[in-house]
């Protein structure tokens, strides 16, 4: 483990380069403004709340084809994520719902958040909306498990019942 201040390791500048790599230099420091101005604003829970709406909004700008099998789900978010150039996602089926671990998402970071895992609200619109389509159950929605600590780490959501359904607009 590094000590605080200390500077970033080989493997945390290749990763920091690559991630920023897929956001377009126009849009870097935008987006590392848009979070923590939200929260300023409105507070954590309703900019939350914003970027969950995003998220539904893409989701149904481009959504999913019907599957058959979570392999073909998988492919099917996989092509879909590679339009939008937002990464990848694994899905595994635990109980009665399905894990999302989801990496190399669009790289945005903000001085309180330097992993940039607000986007983490965005993939929870996005993958309700898709999943919640599919399943034909708008009482199931994707809530994040595990939000990013440091640079290159994965977000990981959990889709099935989590109480109240996420409002539509």
């Amino acid at each position: 483990m590094s000590a605080p201040n200390a500077p970033p390791s080989g493997m945390q500048r290749n990763l920091r380069y690559l991630l920023e790599a897929n956001v377009a230099p126009q849009w870097r420091d935008w987006l590392a403004e848009l979070a923590p101005a939200l929260v300023e604003d409105v507070g954590e829970s309703r900019a939350w709340a914003l970027m969950q709406r995003t998220g539904i909004a893409v989701a149904r700008r481009r959504p999913l084809a019907p599957c058959s099998t979570l392999t073909e789900l998988e492919a099917t978010v996989a092509a879909a994520l590679g339009q939008l150039n937002w990464g990848w996602a694994r899905l595994a089926a635990r109980g009665p719902g399905i894990d999302i671990v989801h990496g190399a998402y669009p790289y945005a970071p903000a001085p309180e958040d330097p992993a940039g895992g607000w986007f983490a609200a965005v993939l929870e619109g996005l993958y309700s909306e898709w999943l919640a389509r599919l399943a034909q159950d708008d009482s199931l929605t994707a809530v994040a498990t595990a939000r990013p600590e440091s640079i290159g780490d994965v977000i990981l959501l959990r889709f099935g019942r989590h109480g109240p359904p996420l409002l539509p607009f």
